[in-house]
């Protein structure tokens, strides 16, 4: 089976997780995650939630980020 690699824009939440099916408002301030969410808006409307390990880190990396999140829906 050969291994697909797909790309999705994504959002670190602090502080909060959001499971499959919630609805929940949260405010989007940072750069580079209104960068991902316009990019779910004008392309394909679906981006990644996932919690960072330490809410008080402010310029995650991927190590900074649970490696399981939620699937959003941008429209």
């Amino acid at each position: 089976m050969e291994e697909r690699v797909i790309t999705m824009p994504v959002v670190a939440l602090r502080g909060l997780t959001i499971l499959p099916g919630m609805v929940k408002h949260v405010d989007v301030n940072r750069p580079r995650s209104v960068a991902a969410v316009v990019k779910a808006m004008i392309g394909d409307p679906k981006l990644i939630l996932v919690s960072k390990r330490h809410p008080a880190i402010t310029d995650a990396e991927l190590k900074d980020l649970y490696q399981v999140g939620t699937n959003g829906v941008g429209k």
